[in-house]
C-alpha cells in the first residue's frame, strides 16, 4: 500500500514540475543560432508549439497549412514555434524549412521540451496560454495528406476558442506522423 501511495505522489509531483517548467528550458534558434526560451513568448496570447521534422513526409504536407495559419494569426497574438525533437537532422534541411514556414524555428536536440510536454509524432501541436499551461494537444486537422479533404481544423478552432476566452476547444485530434527520434 505504501508503495502505491509513493508511485502516486511521484507521479502527480512530476506533472506539476513539468507544468511548471516548461518555460525554463532553452532551445537553439536554428537561423540565428541563439538560444531562445518559450518564457520570451510569455506575452502572446498563446503559443502553438509545433513538433515539425525537416525529413519527415506528414510535417512537409503540412508546411503550406501552417503557412497561412502563421500569418492569419500572428497580428491576433498567437506565436508559433516550430520545435525540431529529431537531433539527427541536419541544420540546412531545418534551415530551409523554417525559412519556407516564415517562423521561429528551435532545436530540442534534449528533446528536454518534447518529454515535458509529451509529444511523439511530428507534426504534433500543443497550444500553450501564455502562463504556460496547456489548452490544447493533438493534430493539427483530421487530414494530413489532403489539404482539400479537411473537414476539421483541430489547431484553428483551439486558436479561435483560446482568442474567445473559452475553457477550453471542443474538438482535438489525434496526431498522424512520424516518430521523434
Amino acid at each position: 500500500m505504501k508503495s502505491i501511495i509513493s508511485i502516486l505522489i511521484l507521479t502527480l509531483s512530476g506533472t506539476f514540475a513539468s507544468a511548471q517548467s516548461v518555460f525554463e528550458v532553452d532551445l537553439k534558434n536554428i537561423s540565428t543560432d541563439q538560444t531562445v526560451s518559450l518564457s520570451d513568448f510569455k506575452s502572446s496570447k498563446g503559443i502553438a508549439v509545433v513538433f515539425m521534422s525537416a525529413k519527415c513526409p506528414y510535417a512537409k504536407y503540412y508546411e503550406q497549412r501552417l503557412q497561412k495559419m502563421i500569418k492569419d494569426y500572428r497580428d491576433k497574438g498567437i506565436t508559433f514555434l516550430m520545435v525540431n525533437a529529431n537531433s539527427s537532422e541536419p541544420n540546412d534541411l531545418m534551415k530551409s524549412q523554417a525559412k519556407t514556414l516564415n517562423a521561429k524555428y528551435l532545436l530540442d536536440s534534449s528533446r528536454q521540451l518534447a518529454s515535458l510536454l509529451g509529444a511523439k509524432k511530428s507534426p504534433e501541436v500543443f497550444l500553450l496560454k501564455g502562463d504556460g499551461t496547456k489548452y490544447y494537444m493533438g493534430a493539427i486537422d483530421d487530414n494530413p495528406q489532403v489539404a482539400t479533404d479537411v473537414k476539421v481544423n483541430y489547431l484553428k478552432g483551439a486558436i479561435d476558442a483560446l482568442l474567445a476566452g473559452k475553457s477550453k476547444p471542443v474538438n482535438s485530434g489525434r496526431p498522424v506522423g512520424c516518430m521523434i527520434k
